[in-house]
């Protein structure tokens, strides 16, 4: 195949401008994750100027202090008894229909500011009303999927998951309260161990819409 002079002169001006794009790039953003859980305390009361940075208005705020908990090495069952305070909570909810079905609101409807040894985060996102009615009437479980929306400057964001359990008609035996798993991304520091990979096994499909009659 013949290159013509002009054909040269874009293919090279087409590969300065990729190496000079990644050349502007940040270094590789190493993944941090944190997991903890959230117990509604009365020693540590919701923060109102934290729910007034929600974009939604809530109708249900609550305050906790957050744990470290410990784990079986067998079968990775998480032990009952708290193990260690790290921090405390404030959690802002806008509560729509109080017999809580289990339809998602598409809306956001959770805003969390978490003060960790790592830092301070804030998240908002959706949560959404899994049970209404295990293993007891009216005892609620949830999950949340929350957007971070502010963290401490060496990170560049994350996200935030929980598994929840709400009891706002005081059901004997249960907390309120939240596990939660927080992840964020830094820079890597030299020499960090990173997390083992263990080969490939996604499959993507492309679904093709049925034709309309």
């Amino acid at each position: 195949m013949h290159l013509t002079t002009s054909t040269l002169r874009t293919a090279v001006a087409a590969a300065v401008s990729l190496c000079t794009l990644l050349a502007a790039q940040p270094a590789l953003a190493g993944e941090r994750t944190y997991i903890f859980r959230s117990v509604e305390d009365a020693s540590t009361p919701p923060d109102p100027a934290v729910c007034a940075q929600a974009s939604f208005v809530a109708n249900v705020k609550l305050g906790g202090s957050l744990w470290w908990q410990q784990t079986s090495p067998v079968d990775a069952r998480v032990a009952p008894r708290l193990q260690r305070r790290i921090g405390k909570a404030t959690a802002c909810v806008r509560i729509n229909d109080f017999t809580f079905p289990t339809a998602l609101d598409k809306s956001p409807n959770f805003y969390v500011a978490f003060d960790l040894p790592a830092g301070h985060f804030t998240a908002e996102g959706i949560c959404k009303i899994i049970s209404n009615d295990v293993p007891v009437g009216m005892l609620i479980i949830g999950g949340c999927a929350l957007k971070l929306t502010s963290w401490p400057a060496r990170f560049s964001g994350g996200a935030v998951s929980s598994l929840s359990v709400l009891n706002p008609f005081r059901q004997p035996g249960f907390n309120t309260g939240s596990t939660y798993v927080l992840q964020v991304y830094e820079a890597d520091q030299p020499g960090e161990e990173k997390e083992q990979h263990l080969g490939r096994s996604m499959e993507i499909t492309e679904l093709v819409e049925a034709a309309q009659p």
